[in-house]
């Protein structure tokens, strides 16, 4: 009992401290979770800056995968968000968006329901809005729906992620579809960067 007290007087503290020296404060407490990310009380002093903190890690994401991991935890609040995130015109935002909402399901599972469950329910319209959380989750057997997912919505760019996303039956698949939409697929040597199969585990 005593410890659990002391605990949460170190994290009421820590809150106090933070929002008394504002977002300088908040950033010295995200870099200390880069130290240790196992202590609640630093972590609850991060969630209490909400929004603030919410937007400072978007803007590390991209290349930073504790970025990822901390927006992870936050759970429902930031879910829409990071949906929103999925359509942003720049590539990599949308792929670590993917990302943080699949690290979501180890914190908060419920909070992604509407996600993992269009999966069950063959809900191919959530699946195509959506597609970088799917690839990047690499669920084996969710291929087919993928695809009827793609061939449903086409567009060139998701089309173009599918080809490059490393499961060898999506991209074949897209490969097909592709060709039925009118697109001629050659395969060229060097790097795309897009959702890889199962990256976001």
């Amino acid at each position: 009992l005593n410890h659990a007290f002391s605990s949460m007087e170190f994290e009421n503290a820590l809150i106090l401290s933070a929002k008394k020296y504002g977002n300088e404060a908040m950033i010295k407490l995200i870099e200390a979770w880069y130290q240790n990310s196992y202590s609640a009380p630093l972590l609850h002093a991060i969630q209490s800056f909400e929004n603030d903190a919410v937007e400072f890690l978007i803007s590390k994401m991209k290349t930073d995968t504790v970025a990822i991991d901390l927006l992870a935890r936050f759970g429902q609040p930031i879910v829409n968000t990071m949906i929103e995130k999925m359509k942003d015109k720049e590539q990599s935002v949308r792929f670590a968006a993917g990302d943080v909402l699949v690290q979501m399901i180890k914190y908060d599972p419920k909070a992604v329901d509407a996600l993992t469950s269009a999966i069950d329910i063959g809900g191919v319209g959530i699946i195509a809005k959506n597609y970088p959380f799917y690839i990047r989750l690499g669920q084996s057997g969710t291929e087919k729906i993928l695809l009827k997912a793609l061939e449903a919505y086409f567009n060139q760019v998701m089309c173009v992620d599918y080809l490059n996303c490393g499961n060898s039956e999506l991209e074949s698949g897209a490969t097909e579809i592709a060709s039925k939409n009118g697109f001629y697929v050659e395969r060229s040597f060097g790097s795309h960067y897009g959702p890889i199969w199962g990256s976001g585990n």
